[in-house]
């Protein structure tokens, strides 16, 4: 963990605050955010429940609660159009999303099993897909995350993604 946190801190040196891998939790990483000044977490996932905040911990580092994370949206087999996500319920939205079901416009999982697999088959990973291997496995015919991205983006009027700029303004508020 601290050489993972002691890298990231070395590309992103002004970075405030930090999402895990797989949504890892525990009083360490929560040590170890504080003694790097890292000011919120987001790696706790309350999949679409209403009156969502940000906490402070005992460490002093601010919890982000996760509103929907793509992955999960997906697994559980729920179109990728904003009417599926309750946005009119109260509460913070904090939205994840993995940049390869984006890149994939993923509808469902496939594509990207199919991506994972026709790497494999070539003797390559998945950090070492072209823009060329993407387009192959893309799920245009239906609504998919990039679409939701999208359509979150505009209803919004925004065009492009802030990363993490909201998040921390919640942080501070939570403070």
């Amino acid at each position: 963990m601290d050489e993972v946190l002691d890298t990231l801190h070395g590309w992103l040196p002004d970075a405030q605050g930090v999402r895990a891998h797989c949504l890892v939790r525990g009083t360490p990483y929560l040590q170890a955010y504080r003694s790097r000044s890292l000011m919120y977490d987001a790696s706790d996932l309350h999949d679409g429940e209403a009156d969502l905040k940000a906490f402070l911990s005992w460490t002093g580092v601010v919890r982000l609660p996760i509103f929907f994370e793509d992955d999960v949206h997906l697994e559980r087999g729920l179109p990728c159009e904003v009417e599926t996500l309750n946005l009119s319920r109260p509460g913070l939205k904090v939205f994840t999303f993995h940049p390869v079901l984006v890149a994939l416009n993923a509808a469902d999982l496939t594509g990207y099993s199919a991506l994972k697999t026709d790497l494999a088959s070539r003797g390559r990973s998945l950090t070492e897909a072209t823009p060329e291997d993407m387009a192959r496995h893309r799920q245009d015919a239906r609504p998919g995350v990039s679409d939701l991205m999208q359509s979150l983006l505009a209803a919004h009027g925004r065009s492009e993604l802030r990363i993490g700029g909201s998040l921390v303004e919640v942080a501070q508020a939570a403070l």
